[in-house]
């Protein structure tokens, strides 16, 4: 199980929220290599060759920027930003649009967490973009100049077919009973 998955299972404590995931948080963490540092971010752990940050945020749309800001703006690898949906200010969907809008976070990964369903948003992650129907070869070229747009290509298609034309004729006035035959 990866790291990012044990921390989206994580339940809500009945008292002390804060306090309780940035210490469960940090336990799992620990279990991974991480150990925690002193940061603006609720909870910063790193690791050799990787960094974590944690914001936990019920706030309005204001303060849902900022911790965004603090995640985007910090030098971590991956970010976490756990919620609550009792909250009612923001989905998890809304939350993505918004980092999606607002904000340029080249190579960083999000794991958007609602701690009260205990549901995850994955944003900027490989299998977010298969989910999405990206192709995986999409920056390979041919030797023409041509992008390779059916090698590798994952989900629907992107137009409907074209419904075949009906084989039986109808015959009647509009307003009235119609006659198959």
């Amino acid at each position: 199980m990866e790291f990012f998955e044990r921390i989206s299972q994580v339940k809500k404590p009945e008292s002390d929220l804060l306090t309780a995931l940035a210490s469960e948080y940090s336990k799992i963490g620990g279990d991974f290599g991480y150990v925690p540092v002193q940061s603006a971010l609720m909870l910063h752990l790193m690791k050799k060759d990787s960094k974590a940050g944690f914001e936990v945020q019920f706030g309005s749309k204001e303060d849902f920027c900022e911790s965004l800001r603090k995640l985007v703006v910090s030098d971590c690898d991956i970010c976490f930003f756990v919620t609550s949906s009792k909250a009612h200010k923001m989905q998890l969907e809304d939350i993505r649009k918004l980092l999606y809008a607002k904000f340029n976070f080249q190579s960083k990964r999000f794991v958007l967490i609602d701690i009260e369903t205990e549901k995850r948003l994955l944003v900027n992650f490989e299998s977010e973009r298969v989910q999405k129907g990206f192709y995986a070869s999409a920056k390979q070229k041919r030797e023409d100049g041509e992008a390779r747009r059916d090698e590798g290509r994952v989900g629907k298609p992107l137009f409907r077919e074209q419904r075949r034309p009906r084989r039986k004729m109808i015959y009647g006035d509009p307003s009235k009973h119609k006659d198959n035959d």
